[in-house]
């Protein structure tokens, strides 16, 4: 059995993102699994299908920048999608990939992590859905049943604009704000950032249809989109850039913010007790814990493993019986349930 193999090169932003959405919905039995290779021409922000706009971006700030937000249909979070991108996109039929989550993104990203290899980037596979390189995020991955088709997608990034990315974040906190400027540019790289260097996103293309064809075994035929997709595709582009469709999610406002780096940081914000706390949560460890009151106590809670019987054990060994013990173990426990929700 063949792979179709569609190179769409450079496309508009909201076509980049139709063109997996409409061969999903128009997916039936016959339909051979298919890779898409494409690149937005035009600079927009995406958020995932369960996410209320309003929470996740600055809505003002990006019209006012002429940059669109568009809701796609796969899971994940709130991500700045421009022309520095190769995105790859996998509309497959289902028993063609893995049935678990994490085993059909594994599968997903191997020839994508065997072509960062090849020009000389130590990627690897980093549960769930992300390629790390030395503990650091350079791929995201997304993926979602659309119609009768199992949609996974992921891109190749050469550089990223953090900036853009920062101030259209809906960060009202501003210590939160700094520590995700810091841990972003910490902890997301990129091709260009990793070898100093930018590549051709045509021989990324090359390299990475012949990992393909390594890794799936399977002869790849090049295509080209037919009338009726096209058709399928601008009824899309008109939809998923309306105010109806941007909308649709409204989520209850929260007492807090959580900010994902990647999949094992995370930075929050909560109100407590009339006091105001952010901190940072580095693979299950909260690493800084910061307040806009002054708490002499607060430095010798941090470098803390995330479960309950730790946090248990911190709280009697500094406070022992003290009545203040009680305040600090619900604030370390609202924050273990904030990191089990997200995480």
């Amino acid at each position: 059995m063949s792979i179709r193999i569609i190179d769409a090169g450079r496309v508009s932003g909201i076509r980049s993102q139709t063109i997996y959405h409409g061969l999903a919905k128009m997916f039936e039995h016959t339909s051979p699994n298919t890779i898409v290779l494409a690149t937005p021409n035009d600079p927009y922000f995406s958020i995932g299908y369960f996410q209320d706009a309003e929470q996740e971006l600055d809505i003002k700030h990006c019209k006012s920048s002429g940059i669109p937000v568009v809701r796609r249909e796969t899971g994940g979070g709130a991500v700045f999608l421009d022309h520095n991108q190769l995105f790859v996109q996998w509309i497959f039929h289902k028993d063609a990939l893995p049935p678990q989550v994490g085993d059909r993104f594994k599968y997903f990203i191997e020839p994508i992590v065997r072509t960062y290899r090849r020009i000389g980037i130590d990627a690897y596979y980093h549960p769930i859905n992300d390629i790390h390189v030395d503990q650091k995020k350079i791929a995201g991955l997304g993926g979602a049943q659309i119609g009768e088709a199992q949609v996974v997608t992921g891109n190749f990034i050469i550089d990223f604009d953090f900036d853009t990315m920062l101030q259209a974040m809906h960060i009202q906190n501003q210590h939160l704000k700094s520590q995700t400027i810091r841990d972003m540019n910490a902890y997301l790289t990129t091709i260009r950032k990793e070898t100093g260097n930018d590549i051709a996103v045509a021989d990324l293309k090359i390299i990475y249809l012949l990992q393909c064809r390594k890794w799936l075994q399977q002869q790849l035929v090049m295509d080209y989109f037919t009338e009726k997709e096209i058709r399928v595709f601008e009824e899309l582009d008109h939809k998923m850039l309306s105010d109806d469709w941007l909308y649709k999610i409204k989520n209850k406002k929260l007492d807090h913010k959580m900010v994902k780096i990647h999949s094992g940081i995370w930075l929050g914000n909560i109100s407590y007790r009339e006091s105001e706390w952010t901190f940072e949560i580095k693979f299950g460890q909260l690493t800084d814990l910061y307040s806009d009151k002054h708490f002499p106590e607060v430095k010798k809670l941090t470098q803390l493993v995330l479960k309950p019987q730790a946090i248990q054990m911190r709280i009697e060994k500094l406070f022992g019986q003290k009545q203040e013990a009680e305040y600090w173990k619900k604030l370390l426990m609202k924050i273990y349930a904030l990191r089990n929700k997200y995480a």
